[in-house]
Formats: C-alpha cells, structure tokens, sequence
C-alpha cells in the first residue's frame, strides 16, 4: 500500500513538472517573439489560469502579465490580475 501510495506521489510529480515545462516553454516563446496579439495571449493566460493553483504556475502567469503592462493599452492585463485574485483569495 505504501509503495502504491508513493508510485503515485511520483507519477503526479512528474506529471507536475512535464506540465510546468509545456508551459513555460509557451511563456517564453510569446516573450521571446515579442507577441501583442490579444487572441495569443488570451489563449495562454486562460491556460494558466486554469492551473494557477499548480505548482510553479503562478510564476508564470505573473511573467507574462508584466509582459504584457509593458505594452497593454486595452486593459488585458488588469483584467487577469482581477481574475487570479478572485481565484486565489476567493474574493
């Protein structure tokens, strides 16, 4: 039963940290491209919004969110901020 218990424990780790590198790839590539296109965006950041509460995400979202301060001027970013904070503090 222990063993079984700590098979898993190591297939979700795993599972974490492949999903945290898919994403992180995602991140920098927009970054790296200098990507503006709110339809990209959007995209990705509903991604990890969805999984913010995943280990490691969070970073990530609040990467690309100051990515994007720098050149948002249709309001994205402070929409997303709200958001994040909705689900992380149920406020």
């Amino acid at each position: 039963m222990e063993t079984r218990i700590k098979e898993l424990e190591t297939r979700i780790n795993r599972i974490s940290m492949a999903l945290y590198s898919e994403r992180a790839y995602k991140v920098n590539e927009l970054i790296s491209r200098n990507i503006t296109e709110e339809k990209e965006l959007t995209y990705e950041l509903d991604r990890l919004l969805s999984l913010i509460e995943e280990k490691g995400i969070d970073g990530l979202f609040w990467k690309l969110i100051r990515y994007i301060e720098v050149f948002d001027d249709i309001g994205l970013s402070a929409r997303y901020r709200k958001m994040a904070k909705t689900i992380l503090t149920g406020e």
